[in-house]
């Protein structure tokens, strides 16, 4: 894995952990929605990485 994929990952787990101490529900979902992109920015990354292999 790629140093750019983890810390992409990092990201998202942070996220997700400030979605857990979220003030209210609105909160919550908008960190929840951060961290799906990030996810989702590591997997593209990841593609690309095998498309270039």
């Amino acid at each position: 894995m790629s140093e750019k994929i983890r810390q992409y990952l990092q990201q998202a787990e942070e996220a997700e952990r400030m979605a857990l101490g979220a003030a209210d529900e609105e909160e919550r979902a908008a960190f929840l929605r951060i961290a799906a992109l990030w996810r989702d920015m590591a997997e593209t990354r990841a593609h690309l990485k095998e498309q270039q292999e």
